[in-house]
């Protein structure tokens, strides 16, 4: 029987996405701290890269990470192998590709 498996490089995307994604939330902060800039453009430019950061990670997850063997639940992105986690919906395993299916 064939298993069907998620791409671990998606995963991997949306954990980098995601720091950025934290990145642009502090960017304000850090970037009035050390330069004393003016506050409301950072913000701005902080809260648009963080609105777009999550953006690209929910599409990311929805068309990539999505549940192989029901299609409805979403895998939530893991770096390495380690703990297993189950669909919400059918409650089938998610299996990444790099992983050894025994």
């Amino acid at each position: 029987m064939e298993v069907k498996t998620l791409k671990r490089k998606w995963a991997r995307l949306c954990v980098v996405l995601l720091g950025l994604t934290v990145g642009f939330i502090a960017l304000p902060v850090v970037m009035c701290e050390l330069l004393e800039a003016d506050l409301a453009v950072w913000g701005r430019l902080g809260l648009i890269g963080a609105l777009g950061g999550i953006a690209a990670v929910t599409a990311v997850r929805y068309y990539c990470l999505r549940c192989p063997n029901c299609g409805r639940g979403m895998a939530a992105p893991q770096w390495k192998t380690g703990e297993r986690r189950y669909c919400p919906c059918c409650g089938e395993p998610f299996v990444y590709d790099d992983e050894l299916v025994k």
